[in-house]
């Protein structure tokens, strides 16, 4: 996959960025409080966060599971203990609007995400922003998801919009998700019994017809043998 850069850092795949002591998030609550208070005021403010989501992620066939992924820019780790145990998490910093959109997008047919447009969402005086996805296991085997995150920019009426796809302010910073779905022997068998149908009834198709062609030589071999004269 392409790298693209976005809020001052390099997204490229699923691998969490290089730790940088300067790259995490600032502790500072005053910092927080200013970003706060100019997002109240709609201003562009940036400020500098960690985007936490599901590295990897298993899921049974025809069930559901939860993609729960946030931004922390307060400095804490009250975000990461909030987030479902058993799940292990990338963490990436990231430079973020006060307003910021987030969508899941499956790579294949193989899973379905129950929504996908954009989800906007603003920052408060928590520092927290998070999302929550179902997905849906389609066909077994090893898959990927993509969680995208697009900084949404002020509005003179107040309030934050996501810009257009051509606008310069609308790039995207993409990070991805093992996704594996599991199945049983039973459900193994009904898909490749499903997959291959067509095989299957065109060979039961060629061989009806052989047997059919044998039985008609077999008759006409035993018809010309009673008209024959002793």
């Amino acid at each position: 996959m392409a790298c693209i850069g976005l809020f001052g850092v390099a997204a490229c795949g699923a691998s969490p960025y290089p730790a940088d002591p300067s790259a995490q998030p600032r502790s500072d609550s005053r910092a927080l409080s200013e970003f706060v208070e100019q997002c109240r005021q709609n201003v562009d403010s940036w400020q500098r966060g960690q985007a936490l989501y599901p590295k990897e992620l298993s899921v049974k066939l025809d069930e559901s599971v939860s993609y729960i992924a946030g931004i922390d820019v307060s400095g804490g780790s009250q975000l990461r203990e909030r987030l479902p145990d058993g799940v292990p998490y990338s963490d990436v910093p990231l430079e973020v609007r006060c307003g910021l959109g987030a969508r899941l997008v499956s790579t294949t047919s193989s899973a379905e995400v129950d929504k996908s447009d954009w989800q906007l969402q603003e920052f408060d005086e928590t520092g927290k922003l998070q999302w929550a996805w179902t997905v849906t296991g389609k066909q077994p085997g090893d898959h990927a998801l993509r969680l995208e995150l697009r900084p949404a920019v002020a509005v003179v009426g107040g309030g934050y919009v996501l810009p257009a796809g051509e606008s310069p302010a609308s790039q995207v910073v993409m990070l991805e998700t093992d996704l594996h779905v599991t199945s049983t022997f039973l459900q193994n068998v009904y898909i490749w019994w499903d997959t291959n149908w067509d095989k299957i009834a065109l060979i039961a198709a060629g061989l009806g017809a052989a047997v059919l062609a044998v039985r008609r030589f077999l008759k006409n071999l035993r018809d010309g043998s009673e008209d024959t004269p002793t």
